[in-house]
């Protein structure tokens, strides 16, 4: 090919790239003008390590028809106050890591079972050893993420304990949606291009913009998904004109997309074992059950609502057994908050769930710092 065929090319290929580039500042413009994006309280990783942080320094409020709760995060992204990488001499510093559970955006950031147990702690040992609890949980995380989580943020901050809260309702279906296949495989990594896609969804409104409108064309949606281009939410594997894929995970039958994959998320668990402890760092398992497993007329109201649900045989005791079995295989310590609801509950005390929203009220996150406080000071 001769040198002005070859200039030409360049040149035209140039312009190409020049209007591509105009055309999408035009249409960044357009949409910060004329459809500005809401605020959000979640980001991906500015450092491309693990796939989603809050939004560090915010101080708001949040509000639904069932609650009212201030919500802090840190500079670091996560929640409540400032971590401080130093830990002064004889501080028994604990960091707890979990779902939508240990986040705790449903009640104040300072009334969450992470803060109370710092400060029930403090109360119960005087001028003894000061104790410091710092939050890691991230809603919608399940095992997977939240090992990547420990491995390139927690680690840092050296915990002599780490708490990782286990929510039986919706823990396997997360890791799942981690998975390009459903059988198991490879979990995808949008982490492996983080940064990049950190900086179109973080720095720029335009790209979240259209993703989001083209994805209420739901095999578009899906197709953004199975490709990692967009987020995969808890419907991934709905069926049109059936209940939600979710709750499969109560299924007597094991079959996809749940097949195999209790067997993934003991994996996990056990590799959380083995990376604490060459860490030095003592392991706490808290299970958390979803409020159907112990509200009978919660698990009805569900059948009414799907009543192609009734045809299926159920076990809603399913993932906590297989979660117990796992912990009793290898030997990890953990605190089974199922049979201690089931005690409080029996007991008298109010309900401590709410009753639309799946999470804790106060009154789930003060028995579950009180079950703690006992664990830790027992076993420090």
């Amino acid at each position: 090919m001769n040198i002005p065929v070859v200039k030409n090319i360049a040149r035209h290929t140039g312009l190409i790239l020049l209007g591509l580039l105009v055309a999408f500042f035009v249409v960044e413009i357009f949409v910060r003008v004329f459809f500005p994006q809401e605020r959000r309280l979640f980001i991906a990783d500015p450092e491309g390590k693990i796939r989603t942080m809050h939004v560090p320094n915010v101080d708001t409020e949040k509000k639904t028809d069932e609650y009212s709760a201030r919500i802090k995060t840190n500079a670091q992204g996560f929640v409540g106050n400032d971590f401080m990488t130093n830990k002064l001499a004889g501080t028994f510093r604990i960091a707890t890591l979990g779902d939508s559970f240990t986040e705790a955006f449903q009640v104040d950031y300072d009334k969450s079972y992470s803060a109370l147990l710092e400060k029930k702690l403090n109360e119960k040992n005087g001028r003894g050893t000061p104790y410091q609890v710092y939050n890691f949980g991230m809603s919608s995380t399940g095992t997977e993420m939240q090992l990547l989580t420990y491995k390139n943020y927690i680690r840092q901050y050296k915990p002599d304990l780490l708490i990782l809260q286990y929510y039986a309702g919706n823990d396997v279906t997360d890791d799942l949606l981690l998975h390009n296949d459903p059988l198991g495989g490879d979990m995808y990594q949008g982490i492996k291009f983080g940064k990049l896609r950190a900086f179109l969804s973080n720095k720029l409104h335009s790209p979240r913009f259209i993703i989001r409108r083209i994805e209420r064309i739901r095999a578009v949606k899906n197709a953004l998904a199975r490709y990692n281009i967009s987020a995969r939410g808890a419907g991934f594997y709905d069926k049109p004109d059936k209940y939600p894929s979710l709750y499969d995970i109560y299924k007597k039958s094991n079959e996809p997309p749940f097949s195999g994959a209790f067997q993934t998320n003991c994996k996990t668990i056990k590799d959380f074992q083995a990376v604490t402890q060459n860490d030095g760092v003592s392991l706490l398992f808290l299970i958390i059950p979803h409020r159907l497993e112990l509200f009978p007329e919660d698990w009805q109201e569900i059948l009414t609502e799907y009543p192609k649900m009734r045809r299926e045989k159920w076990d809603i005791q399913k993932p906590l057994v297989k979660v117990r079995q796992c912990l009793n295989e290898t030997g990890i310590k953990y605190i089974d908050m199922h049979q201690n609801f089931k005690n409080l509950l029996a007991s008298g005390v109010p309900r401590m769930y709410y009753k639309q929203d799946d999470h804790f009220d106060i009154n789930g996150h003060n028995f579950v710092a009180d079950y703690l406080v006992k664990k830790v000071l027992i076993n420090k």
